[in-house]
């Protein structure tokens, strides 16, 4: 089970430092400053990039109101539905039939579609807890964490580019390792293609 320093020193091997932090948010030395500045954002970068199951989230939204004080027009859509608080990103969105809904946009914190709703969202949120963490999705987050602070740290560009390939490779693997713990899910026929084969 990792936590925030066990996180922290991972991306200091990385950068070859010998050096180990005993507690991240209070070391006064300047690696762990320089990685509490950047902790936060690469920890929600990187969970944008990816589709990880401790991280993934479902709800129902209803279509905003236009009495809502709140409301903004989403013409030329007819309806706009607001985002739950601590979305990171758009994985799928279905309607009451649970097809695909394919005509709509993102915009300003809401989806924006021409669906009278409800429509069902599943969504990537920021989970701070590294013990929440899979343990491939640490490591995925540790390298991309050592390219976020390696050139403050070591001022090596080389290195720099060797953390960012380390990461890419980390991600891929962490997703692919997290995508086979679900079954494959099959793709709705378009209309076009039932009205083909009758």
């Amino acid at each position: 089970m990792a936590d925030k320093t066990t996180v922290a020193n991972l991306a200091l091997q990385k950068l070859g430092d010998d050096d180990q932090l005993t507690n991240v948010d209070t070391d006064p030395g300047h690696a762990a400053r320089t990685i509490r500045v950047a902790f936060d954002f690469a920890r929600r970068s990187t969970l944008r990039r990816g589709k990880f199951n401790f991280s993934l989230r479902r709800a129902e939204l209803a279509a905003q109101a236009a009495s809502d004080p709140s409301y903004q027009s989403p013409f030329p859509y007819s309806s706009r539905f607001p985002l739950p608080a601590g979305c990171l990103r758009i994985v799928e969105v279905l309607d009451g039939n649970g097809c695909q809904v394919t005509d709509r946009k993102s915009e300003g914190g809401a989806i924006l579609a021409n669906s009278a709703g409800p429509i069902f969202l599943q969504f990537v949120v920021d989970v701070s807890e590294p013990a929440l963490w899979d343990d491939m999705f640490v490591g995925a987050f540790a390298a991309f964490l050592a390219f976020q602070v390696c050139e403050r740290i070591t001022g090596d560009r080389g290195k720099k580019s060797d953390c960012f390939a380390d990461f890419r490779k980390a991600i891929k693997d962490a997703a692919g390792v997290d995508a086979k713990e679900d079954p494959p899910t099959e793709s709705d026929e378009s209309d076009w293609v039932t009205a083909r084969l009758g």
